[in-house]
């Protein structure tokens, strides 16, 4: 085998926006409870986590295939997203992002441990079993990955050679979600390796636990967002969420959500031909500032679903969110993490610098 080579599951140009200097990150390594200095080379990656042998004519086409779409949407986000007020995008654009962000929920260091572990309903690993061979469900995964990408769009996705899990997926990221652009004006957004995260209610339906998945964070830079949000929180599905009443109370879920005012703002469509879609629609997005207390909230989510570290751009500036995750999780009982080491050591390095 070849020298390994570095696949990144979060790509670079978001890893250099939260660059502290000479290409580094401040990382906080969960893993041994450390702070660290990483290069973005380095950092959020696995070896050869694509490479799939059986590709023999071109084992890490994957790659490959990722390194293309990423260089097309990294162009998109540098020239029609960052230093905006008003972001306008084509049809055809915001259908290309929507797909980097189908793709990257699925990427994730976390998914392929999934498939790796097999770690699914008995229904699921079931259902799963007619797709894979020789009980590799990694192997599955990575070919999952290559189709999704031929695919090149959502909409390509429901006709591609994937399983129905995927394909359901995918209806869902095109149908049930809408993009929404927020900036911050002095908190940080910090960047952890479960990317997205999400925050994601939990209702009792027929005494079973259903999960609804809210919003889709994708910190962008340390200040930009991009966040997917679950249709119900459009004005117009007010009426479609009290006939869905019987089945489910939306309005309670919805009152639930710590996500809501400028972060759920909706795009402006402008059509090109009346009544009907054309990939040269318009849509205006209006980049909103969200509060500093709506910041923390989104933080907490990420510092709570963060499996091997976080990365942010300034080790004091996380203190508050921090504080803020602490205080919240003990309340909800439901803290997957422990940051009390990083803050005693920012609180001591904050002493000596005194």
């Amino acid at each position: 085998m070849n020298e390994p080579i570095k696949h990144h599951y979060i790509p670079q140009f978001i890893l250099r926006n939260f660059n502290k200097e000479g290409n580094r990150v401040c990382y906080w390594n969960i893993e041994n409870n450390k702070l660290e200095e990483w290069s973005t080379s380095s950092i959020f990656m696995e070896k050869n986590l694509y490479r799939n042998n059986d590709y023999s004519d071109e084992p890490t086409k994957i790659e490959r295939k990722f390194s293309q779409l990423e260089n097309e949407i990294s162009q998109l986000i540098k020239n029609n997203i960052l230093n905006r007020e008003v972001i306008t995008l084509t049809r055809a654009e915001a259908f290309k992002l929507r797909n980097f962000l189908f793709l990257m929920s699925f990427r994730i260091r976390a998914k392929m441990q999934q498939y790796r572990d097999q770690n699914f309903t008995p229904d699921t690993k079931e259902y799963l079993s007619s797709y894979v061979k020789n009980e590799n469900y990694e192997k599955l995964w990575l070919e999952e990955l290559n189709n999704i990408l031929d695919a090149k769009s959502i909409e390509n996705v429901l006709n591609a050679d994937v399983d129905s899990i995927m394909k359901e997926q995918a209806f869902s990221f095109k149908s049930f979600y809408y993009l929404t652009f927020v900036k911050t004006k002095e908190q940080n957004f910090l960047l952890g390796d479960v990317y997205p995260t999400a925050e994601i209610d939990i209702s009792l339906i027929n005494d079973s636990p259903e999960k609804t998945f809210l919003h889709f964070l994708y910190p962008i830079t340390p200040n930009l967002m991009i966040i997917l949000n679950n249709v119900i929180f459009k004005k117009q599905y007010e009426a479609i969420n009290k006939s869905m009443k019987d089945i489910v109370d939306i309005d309670t879920i919805i009152m639930r959500s710590k996500i809501k005012g400028n972060c759920i703002f909706e795009p402006i469509p402008h059509y090109a031909k009346p009544n009907q879609y054309s990939l040269d629609d318009i849509f205006e997005y209006h980049l909103k500032q969200i509060k500093n207390s709506e910041v923390l909230y989104i933080n907490s989510l990420i510092l709570n679903e963060a499996k091997k570290g976080i990365i942010f751009k300034n080790k004091y500036g996380i203190y508050d969110s921090i504080k803020y995750y602490e205080a919240l999780l003990n309340i909800q009982n439901s803290r997957k993490n422990d940051y009390r080491p990083l803050l005693l050591e920012i609180l001591d390095k904050n002493q000596k610098n005194k």
